[in-house]
């Protein structure tokens, strides 16, 4: 892969990566941070290949986004090629965050994984320390998440199927209070009301229960557990639950 090449490629969503090179346990790793996204990429080489496979492996993680998505995001990178700035100086955010934390934190790094088992071979490694230096912290995470889910959806929607005029619909009887039970609270600090915040908790979980009972898809797909995920979403779906979470 040579890098004369890739500075030549157009910029489209999620394409456009800084590349740094760093040092972890003696080894030296080249990073990737698709700057508008915030996706990490690690590998050895400056190597398309190599790279591909990685992203395979840290795009499939992406539970969050259908798996259309998925491979629009990887097909951006792979049939075209991709957008590549390489400085020494750090610029992104995402970058300098990730290059702090390995240079300063490379020993917590060490105890997340056992990197001298022989048994992980140096693609699985890439991918682990890809996957691992996207999720530093659980802000870290959940920015990123949010992130990678609106720029899918803004560059990749997926539209919504119209209804078959054949079918049957029902609509469930909520098991919950609707949330906006609560607005009064809305722009106040309840942090030290803890009975209402206790209420919303108790129906935020009332409401992943009904989800989770009635949706028709299989959670034993899920790598991560599915009711914790939901419960940032619950608290984050709307302007509203900000306030409460």
């Amino acid at each position: 892969m040579k890098l004369e090449n890739i500075l030549q490629e157009k910029i489209t969503p999620f394409n456009n990566w800084q590349l740094t090179k760093f040092t972890f346990d003696k080894e030296n790793y080249y990073l990737f941070v698709e700057i508008d996204s915030g996706i990490t990429i690690v590998t050895k080489k400056i190597d398309k290949d190599e790279f591909q496979d990685t992203l395979n492996d840290v795009t499939n993680s992406f539970e969050y986004i259908t798996p259309q998505q998925r491979e629009a995001i990887f097909n951006t990178n792979s049939d075209s090629g991709f957008h590549l700035d390489y400085q020494p100086s750090i610029n992104s955010p995402i970058t300098k965050y990730v290059m702090d934390y390995v240079k300063n934190s490379s020993q917590d790094l060490n105890q997340k994984v056992d990197f001298n088992d022989k048994s992980i071979d140096a693609q699985d490694k890439a991918a682990i320390l890809s996957i691992i230096l996207m999720n530093l912290s659980r802000d870290h995470m959940m920015r990123t998440i949010e992130t990678i889910a609106f720029k899918t959806n803004q560059a990749f929607p997926i539209k919504t199927k119209h209804p078959r005029t054949n079918a049957k619909y029902q609509n469930l009887s909520p098991k919950f209070i609707d949330p906006n039970h609560w607005e009064k609270y809305v722009n106040q600090d309840i942090s030290k009301n803890s009975k209402v915040i206790a209420e919303i908790k108790k129906n935020n979980e009332k409401i992943i229960d009904q989800y989770l009972k009635n949706a028709q898809m299989d959670f034993n797909e899920f790598t991560a557990n599915p009711r914790e995920q939901l419960k940032d979403f619950v608290a984050n779906c709307n302007n509203k639950l900000n306030t409460f979470s």
